[in-house]
């Protein structure tokens, strides 16, 4: 998937969403004209519908125009290496949260192509119908992929202790959660110590007191605004980091980001 595929993927999700309350704004007002609602429910449901359609309205029109906007193809190399210019050997990824039943958190890079991928390990159109209460006293389990649809590994977290476990193909990790407070939220892994710690802008991951990646939320050059919205979380890795390392952080986002999934 790259970034106009997104882009497609909610343009149609609105559009879905603006027949739908229409066609339940007809329903309503044909069931009026037969047996007559009371007037304060029939306002109500007025009021909610009209609200809910006009922001449907207004996301397909966002969507549908970056959806034409976009090229039809990522960013080619050169564009995205004059973006990385002054980043240094930082790796970055720009996070979007996809439209699904479940759970899907996607990692693209500067060109727009989906470099990774963490979802439901078994997705449902159910989802749809749970309420995001019934997940948070179940064990969750997730997949990691890769652009070409390969698992890399998979994790799974218990909502209630935030237990951690993730399998990286040779490595193995297991991130229990110590403590939470105003500045950091502790977790441990073995001998290490994992922090997050809460930024103004976003967040800093921290392991034995060396920084080694950032999710921040902010600027963005106005290259990337051609092809993802403003505002889009970005992660930003350390050079020198390790693969396990590196997984310990896609793992841990799994917390930063499970409960705005409802």
């Amino acid at each position: 998937m790259n970034i106009k595929d997104y882009f497609r993927k909610q343009t149609a999700i609105y559009l879905y969403q603006v027949v739908l309350y229409s066609l339940m704004a007809a329903f309503i007002f044909l069931v009026n004209f037969h047996f007559r609602i009371p007037g304060a429910i029939f306002y109500s449901l007025f009021v909610i519908l009209f609200a809910a359609l006009i922001g449907s309205i207004i996301k397909y029109v966002y969507y549908a125009g970056r959806f034409s906007s976009t090229k039809p193809y990522a960013m080619d190399e050169a564009a995205a290496a004059r973006i990385q210019e002054g980043a240094m050997e930082i790796r970055e990824y720009l996070l979007i949260k996809d439209p699904s039943s479940g759970f899907n958190l996607k990692l693209f890079s500067y060109s727009g192509l989906c470099e990774l991928e963490i979802s439901d390990t078994f997705p449902g159109w159910w989802n749809w119908l749970t309420p995001a209460s019934f997940r948070e006293w179940k064990t969750n389990s997730f997949l990691v992929k890769k652009r070409d649809g390969q698992a890399v590994g998979e994790i799974t977290l218990n909502p209630k202790t935030y237990l951690i476990n993730g399998q990286f193909g040779k490595n193995s990790i297991s991130l229990e959660y110590l403590r939470d407070n105003r500045k950091a939220a502790v977790f441990e892994c073995g001998s290490d110590r994992i922090e997050i710690h809460k930024e103004g802008n976003g967040h800093s991951f921290v392991i034995n007191n060396r920084k080694i990646a950032q999710l921040s939320k902010g600027y963005m050059p106005m290259t990337l605004q051609q092809l993802f919205p403003i505002n889009t979380p970005i992660l930003s890795f350390n050079e020198k980091i390790k693969d396990k390392e590196q997984w310990l952080v896609v793992s841990l986002l799994i917390c930063l980001w499970f409960n705005r999934d409802g």
